[in-house]
């Protein structure tokens, strides 16, 4: 009855053309805007915090999408400052294991229930007396950091 629309969840048209939504890795690098394996990180970050089906609202998830090509034009697009925060925060995104849970891995080398546990804030928080004992890992990062 009427022409044949393409799924939206496979194709998208950008400036005329079909872009496939498949998952693909971040193909730009930059020493200012994020070396390569640094995006790669991001996406893989992406992918564990935002899984598929992780909410009933969220019918796809990270993996489910081609992450790569946003990262690559994010950073393309965005200030420097921005990108600068958003590297720092993925280190320590990357390191958190060492401060939270007192193991030698990257966030992306524990299980699934160790990444929900630094995301938590499992076994974070400060000396006594200290204000932010207890709170979840990255909000407590932040404000220390800060001041």
């Amino acid at each position: 009855m009427g022409a044949k629309m393409a799924n939206p969840l496979t194709t998208i048209a950008r400036g005329g053309a079909a872009h496939s939504l498949a998952p693909v890795d971040p193909a730009g690098s930059s020493l200012a805007r994020m070396l390569r394996f640094e995006r790669r990180w991001l996406v893989r970050v992406f992918e564990n915090l935002l899984p598929r089906g992780a909410d009933p609202r969220l019918s796809l998830g990270a993996a489910d999408v081609p992450m790569g090509r946003f990262v690559d034009d994010l950073l393309a697009s965005s200030p420097l400052e921005f990108t600068v925060g958003l590297r720092l925060c993925l280190w320590m995104t990357m390191l958190a294991p060492l401060v939270v849970l007192r193991r030698f891995r990257t966030f992306l080398g524990l299980s699934q229930d160790d990444k929900m546990a630094v995301v938590a804030g499992t076994n974070v928080g400060g000396g006594e007396g200290d204000g932010t004992m207890g709170m979840p890992f990255f909000p407590n990062l932040f404000l220390k950091s800060g001041s």
